[in-house]
């Protein structure tokens, strides 16, 4: 018996080995002349077996068909003529056909190696892209400043000229005279003598406009309370309100600073961006009173009876009053308004 010490090739290999073997030992024949034939033929095919390579029993393959051709005897070399085909059995010619194409079907099946897959270069995937909507932009960007200490101003009579008789004071006892209630971000709701705006919601901006009068020409003041403030949350009042989208805003920050800012058709600038104050106490829980004096494209701003700046801007000349209240980070605010009063200014 003839073994393969070659242990990683395939069952089908050996197989396709047998079959040739077999077949081409029954198509030589048995004769006493052939026997030394045989004999080499069957060395070949034991190297073919014990061969460590493929290409080893490649080239005994080919030796082995080489000595079938070559042997005088051979009936594959008579079948390779032409006029003597037909003296040959055709039953052992298609046995010797059926051994060979048997082996090679074997031998092709036992190849190592897969096709690769293909490679396909990477490529963006498209995505869709929504079309932008427009947006109201309630708090315009401005350059943080330089933190330094100022000097409180002193006022004198020509920075609020003019001031006459009250023509409102309200101590926020009457409910029909604001907005109120339950918002999206938190609360507004009177206390006593005062309305608070309470936002639970971090970075939320919530607001309460007073019903009547329309203001053009007028001083008022008012008093804010922050109780929870820190950082850059805001807190103020509104002026000459048109509508939510046209209005000026006029703002304290928890860290000692203020500015004014225009809302006109729901775009914010800023005339007055931030500026440091000494006035302006920061932190929470402390008291300020805002003062604002308005004629005509003129305005004037005042915390603790301090002059602050002036913006002269023609765009809004009269309208509501309001106070609000923002969280800029990520904690609760609360403020507190009281004591609004509102005079006429003399002609």
């Amino acid at each position: 018996m003839i073994s393969s010490p070659i242990s990683n090739d395939s069952e089908l290999w050996i197989v396709g080995q047998l079959i040739l073997m077999t077949t081409t030992l029954s198509v030589i024949g048995a004769g006493n002349q052939n026997m030394m034939w045989k004999d080499r033929l069957t060395n070949t095919l034991s190297q073919t077996f014990s061969s460590g390579t493929r290409v080893d029993r490649a080239n005994n393959w080919w030796l082995m068909i080489g000595l079938l051709l070559n042997n005088p005897r051979s009936r594959i070399r008579a079948m390779t003529r032409p006029v003597m085909w037909i003296k040959y059995s055709t039953n052992k010619s298609c046995l010797l056909i059926f051994g060979i194409l048997s082996t090679l079907f074997l031998l092709s099946a036992c190849m190592p190696g897969e096709i690769p897959p293909p490679v396909f270069e990477n490529t963006l995937t498209p995505t869709q892209t929504s079309i932008p909507t427009a947006t109201i932009e309630w708090f315009p960007a401005t350059a943080t400043p330089t933190m330094m200490s100022t000097s409180p101003k002193t006022p004198t009579p020509e920075y609020r000229p003019d001031v006459g008789v009250v023509l409102l004071s309200d101590d926020f006892s009457d409910p029909g005279s604001w907005r109120l209630g339950k918002t999206s971000f938190g609360n507004i709701a009177l206390g006593i003598n005062e309305l608070t705006i309470a936002i639970a919601e971090p970075k939320a901006y919530d607001y309460s406009i007073r019903q009547e009068p329309i203001l053009g020409d007028f001083y008022l003041e008012i008093t804010t309370s922050p109780t929870l403030c820190q950082g850059e949350d805001q807190y103020g009042i509104l002026l000459r309100m048109n509508s939510p989208s046209d209005f000026y805003r006029y703002a304290l920050s928890c860290d000692g600073r203020v500015r004014l800012d225009r809302i006109v058709q729901g775009t914010a600038t800023s005339p007055q961006p931030w500026i440091n104050s000494g006035a302006v106490p920061p932190g929470a829980p402390v008291t300020s009173r805002l003062g604002v004096w308005a004629r005509g494209n003129e305005m004037r701003f005042f915390i603790n009876d301090q002059y602050q700046f002036t913006i002269t801007d023609p765009l809004l000349q009269s309208g509501n009053l309001g106070v609000f209240a923002r969280s800029v980070g990520e904690t609760a605010v609360t403020v507190n308004f009281s004591d609004l009063i509102v005079r006429h200014l003399e002609q």
